[in-house]
C-alpha cells in the first residue's frame, strides 16, 4: 500500500481532453489511483458509466466521505479548493458531484 494519502492525489487535469467520456476516464485514473493508495481494489470499487448520452459518472461508493463534492470545490471536510482543473472551456464539458461518492461529467 502507498505511503500517498488519498488528498494528496485526488487532482486531475481535464484540459487536454476532448469529450466528457475522456474527462471521466482521466478522472476514473486518478480516483483509482486514489482507492488503491489506501487499500481498496480499484477495478471492483470504482466504476464509469454512461448515465446518458453525453454523459458520464465516475463512481467510488467505497471512498471517502464526500471525495467528489470535495473534487468540484464544494464545501466539505476538506474546505472548497476544486480539485479538476481545465474546466474553463464554455464549449467543453461540465462537472458536478453527483451523492458525495460520485462524478458526473456532461458535455460532448
Amino acid at each position: 500500500m502507498s505511503n500517498m494519502t488519498f488528498d494528496e492525489i485526488q487532482t486531475v487535469d481535464v484540459s487536454e481532453c476532448d469529450t466528457a467520456f475522456d474527462a471521466a476516464q482521466a478522472a476514473a485514473d486518478v480516483v483509482r489511483d486514489a482507492a488503491r493508495a489506501i487499500g481498496h481494489d480499484p477495478e471492483s470499487e470504482v466504476f464509469v458509466r454512461e448515465k446518458f448520452p453525453g454523459a458520464y459518472v465516475v463512481g467510488y461508493e467505497a471512498g471517502p466521505s464526500f471525495w467528489a463534492v470535495n473534487m468540484v470545490g464544494g464545501e466539505g471536510f476538506f474546505g472548497s479548493d476544486p480539485q479538476i482543473d481545465g474546466l474553463r472551456d464554455p464549449d467543453g464539458f461540465a462537472v458536478d458531484a453527483e451523492y458525495s461518492f460520485a462524478l458526473a461529467f456532461y458535455g460532448h
